[in-house]
């Protein structure tokens, strides 16, 4: 699966075009006036890259191959790094908001609003994808997507997820207590959706509609799954 159309690429992760000639190259080009008997063709087969597994599970080009990723060659488009991945080769992936923060007006009327959020929850919970070995402790209203905002409410954090697959859109959902210190799981319109699996079978999370969290569940985030379950810390 390849990039959605809402995602900003940065400009130093394309590949660069290939360097125009030097002038004295050119005139070395064009200076040749003896013809020169054509060379035989020798062909080859490339070997292919050599490939090792990543500690979780996900495969990589090996070092001494990685000069040859993303030629930008009419056979093989330019190469553009996975943001999500490299995340996970230790980039930050969570962010809480600062005292005082009243976030973007998109979160108004949805569970991570001010006036949803419960302040202080008086139980804390965990989400953990076995794959990808993200681990999410839920003890505030958590944001959390491909790239998610960082302009959200104090009380709440953004948390960045793992995602070699790319079903995760940018932001794509959030889990927060209400003022009763219940547990609600909303959707925001994601490509690839929300659900919820339980003894009864898999619920979606449709857009604008919160649904309660039972504890415990499972979570899938477009192919993440991940359980969820109380925690003491």
């Amino acid at each position: 699966m390849g990039w959605y159309a809402d995602d900003d690429v940065d400009a130093d992760k394309l590949v660069p075009e290939h360097a125009q000639p030097t002038p004295q190259q050119t005139e070395a080009a064009t200076s040749a006036t003896e013809p020169t008997a054509k060379p035989a063709v020798e062909t080859a087969t490339a070997a292919p890259a050599e490939q090792t597994p990543a500690a979780n599970g996900i495969v990589t080009i090996a070092d001494n191959d990685a000069a040859h990723i993303g030629a930008a060659t009419s056979e093989q488009p330019a190469f553009i790094p996975d943001d999500s991945y490299n995340a996970h080769l230790g980039d930050d992936l969570e962010y809480t908001a600062e005292e005082g923060a009243q976030g973007s007006e998109e979160w108004d009327g949805t569970v991570l609003s001010t006036a949803f959020m419960k302040k202080e929850p008086r139980n804390v919970y965990r989400l953990v994808n076995e794959v990808t070995g993200q681990n999410i402790l839920v003890d505030m209203g958590v944001l959390m997507g491909r790239k998610p905002s960082q302009d959200i409410p104090q009380g709440a954090k953004s948390v960045r997820l793992v995602d070699p697959t790319r079903t995760v859109s940018r932001n794509h959902a959030a889990i927060s207590f209400d003022q009763d210190g219940s547990l609600w799981i909303e959707d925001y319109g994601s490509l690839n959706g929300t659900y919820v699996i339980d003894d009864e079978g898999e619920h979606q999370v449709m857009k604008g509609t919160p649904m309660r969290l039972p504890v415990p569940c499972k979570v899938r985030i477009g192919d993440q799954i991940f359980d969820f379950e109380a925690t003491e810390a």
